[in-house]
């Protein structure tokens, strides 16, 4: 029994022994897993830093390229109103210089007419200057059973007859 007792207590030291390298072996594996995390940790931290820098430099180059990309469509829209606004003028000069020329002609046709009329009156002028304007054929009352009409170089008509009665007051009334 005693050789069975110290049999189970042998037993009980090699096992102890055989747990406490197996809890060595556990323990050197923990701090090998710890140790592999810190340095795992560490590296993610560091990709983690470097991949935001690098997403807000990409938000800084973008924000720069869409600044730029405003300022040169706005300077484009600027720069076709601009060229609008001349073409525009331009139109405008054009026209108001077609206008004027139109202006010009009418008012050089009227100066035409203006003075035709002068010459034409001038010239009526000396005709009539000319003439006796004596019209004594022109006799607006006549009555009596004969009448006489005259020209207006003052000798009777010759061939003319009057078919109606003279008595044309009463039908039309006054003459």
């Amino acid at each position: 029994m005693l050789s069975k007792a110290i049999q189970t207590v042998n037993d009980c030291t090699v096992r102890s022994e055989v747990a406490k390298e197996s809890a060595e072996s556990a323990k050197d594996r923990v701090q090998s897993i710890a140790s592999n995390f810190e340095q795992t940790a560490s590296q993610s931290l560091t990709d983690i830093s470097t991949a935001k820098t690098g997403a807000v430099q990409a938000v800084e180059d973008n924000k720069a390229a869409s600044v730029q990309t405003i300022n040169d469509t706005g300077s484009a829209q600027v720069t076709a109103i601009t060229d609008t606004g001349t073409t525009q003028v331009q139109a405008v000069q054009a026209e108001g210089a077609t206008q004027v020329q139109a202006v010009q002609e009418a008012a050089a046709e009227i100066t035409a007419d203006r003075q035709q009329i002068q010459a034409n009156t001038s010239d009526i002028s000396a005709l009539s200057a000319g003439l006796d304007v004596s019209a004594t054929a022109i006799i607006r009352n006549a009555s009596g059973s004969l009448i006489g009409i005259n020209d207006s170089a003052g000798k009777p008509l010759r061939g003319c007859r009057c078919t109606e009665r003279a008595d044309r007051t009463k039908r039309l009334g006054q003459i």
